[in-house]
């Protein structure tokens, strides 16, 4: 296969996989603060309707929405710099906020999902009564939200942009938590097959670490060496 087609089905699918992780973002499918009224995770509260995802960058920006501009929370991923965390937030070590969801994760890497009625209050700030009465605060010098929550009691975080190593980490967890488990099924088989015929068996994540995108990485990188051998690429591993 001619090296140009080789880095055509790179750039393809890693465009596939971006492509998965916005249409994942777009509803607005992260965890929320819920839990921080009563410090509880609790059930999740049932999806919003799909909403235009935030630029992948750290600062409002808006979307449309029946001709009208709506400002959007700071877009990304954004983790704790307050030592203590209040109560309710206790445990998370990312956020993720969307005008219609609030996102979390916790430390054992559970993503956690609420609904949310986030509106833009004046520049740079943005209220919520779901899924806790709550404030968030975008200082754009210091590169800094700093979260309000209102209710039980009054108490503060702040949050700074997470980096590039855990942002892939945060989008690939998005991405294998609401991966078809066919789809998973079928990329891993595919690797292992490739791995043989490459000699790259090592190369294979352990089955325990099997999902959509540790076996993505793992078929891209033998189809990379395969390639950089300058050999065609067997069509079980495309």
């Amino acid at each position: 296969m001619p090296m140009s087609c080789v880095s055509t089905s790179f750039t393809a699918l890693a465009r596939s996989q971006h492509r998965a992780l916005r249409e994942v973002l777009a509803v607005g499918t992260l965890l929320s603060l819920a839990l921080l009224g009563s410090g509880a995770r609790g059930d999740l509260l049932p999806r919003a309707a799909p909403v235009q995802a935030a630029p992948a960058q750290a600062t409002p920006d808006t979307a449309t929405k029946h001709g009208a501009l709506l400002p959007l929370p700071p877009a990304g991923w954004w983790v704790p710099t307050t030592l203590k965390l209040p109560k309710a937030a206790e445990g998370r070590v990312a956020w993720r906020f969307t005008l219609r969801e609030v996102i979390t994760i916790d430390g054992k890497g559970k993503l956690e999902r609420r609904a949310s009625d986030m509106v833009a209050d004046k520049p740079g700030t943005f209220k919520a009564q779901t899924p806790v009465p709550m404030t968030v605060e975008y200082d754009e010098k210091q590169q800094m939200l700093t979260v309000t929550l209102l209710k039980p009691k009054v108490a503060f975080f702040t949050l700074s942009p997470a980096g590039e190593a855990d942002v892939k980490k945060y989008d690939n967890l998005v991405i294998d938590v609401h991966a078809p488990v066919e789809q998973k099924n079928e990329t891993c088989i595919k690797a292992q097959r490739c791995a043989r015929i490459a000699d790259m068996v090592s190369t294979l994540p352990a089955e325990k670490d099997q999902t959509l995108t540790t076996c993505t990485e793992a078929l891209n990188t033998i189809r990379q060496e395969i390639a950089s051998r300058r050999r065609p690429i067997p069509s079980m591993c495309r």
